[in-house]
């Protein structure tokens, strides 16, 4: 039985997008090489997201997928998309009432934001993330 939606949730439309910043926050939510499957690690990470989130329940919230520079570039930003995909998925499953049609919104960005060199394993690890902004659309 589904709860009602709570008060205060924005009302968002598929054109709004956080212009005022709450938050912002890389989240160590893991994925496997070349893939858009969470790894074991991500679960406890994804459950402080969620806990986050619900929190927030006046903000719009964008997820910014990411990867690392292994494979070609459009591969790349096809998999980043995945990837913040299965994280907008995965919330609107765990709570559906807080999170309405509009307020989570996803972005791609590939291997083109880079927060370590790719030269070496660890590097290429943390690559393949979700940052996760939060805010309002003024």
């Amino acid at each position: 039985h589904a709860r009602p939606a709570p008060a205060g949730l924005p009302t968002s439309t598929a054109c709004d997008q956080v212009q005022t910043v709450a938050s912002r926050k890389a989240w160590d939510t893991t994925f496997e090489t070349g893939g858009a499957n969470c790894t074991p690690s991500a679960k406890a990470q994804l459950d402080l997201l969620l806990k986050d989130l619900i929190g927030a329940s006046g903000t719009l919230v964008e997820i910014h997928g990411h990867t690392d520079n292994v494979g070609g570039l459009d591969k790349n930003q096809a998999l980043s998309e995945a990837r913040a995909f299965a994280v907008k998925t995965w919330l609107e499953q765990q709570a559906p009432n807080d999170f309405p049609s509009g307020r989570i919104k996803i972005f791609a960005h590939g291997q083109t934001e880079p927060i370590q060199p790719n030269a070496t394993p660890a590097g290429r690890a943390a690559h393949r993330r979700v940052e996760i902004v939060m805010g309002t659309p003024s």
